[in-house]
């Protein structure tokens, strides 16, 4: 291969390891609200504090996104809507 050719391919291949690398970012933390363990449970939206999923009892119902009341955001540990001065950051983690 010709130096072009092979710089294209360098780039084409770290391109799509970067693009499969960020997917896992993207994901918003939305539960399958499928098991016993995720239905009638809160979960942290990823990105946004202020919001969070709710699965209701129903395993054919995706996941519901709300909102925590004004001044208040979503705290995995205790899996309610808290105060933001009483708010940690926390790793995100699969539900």
């Amino acid at each position: 291969q010709n130096i072009p050719s092979r710089i294209c391919s360098f780039i084409l291949d770290h391109t799509q390891i970067s693009t499969t690398a960020m997917s896992g970012r993207d994901y918003n933390g939305e539960p399958g609200c499928r098991t016993p363990e995720e239905l009638q449970q809160d979960f942290r939206h990823f990105w946004d504090p202020t919001a969070y999923w709710h699965c209701g009892g129903d395993r054919d119902q995706p996941a519901q996104l709300r909102r925590c009341p004004a001044n208040e955001l979503f705290y995995d540990r205790e899996r309610r809507c808290v105060k933001w001065k009483d708010w940690q950051w926390t790793e995100p983690q699969e539900p």
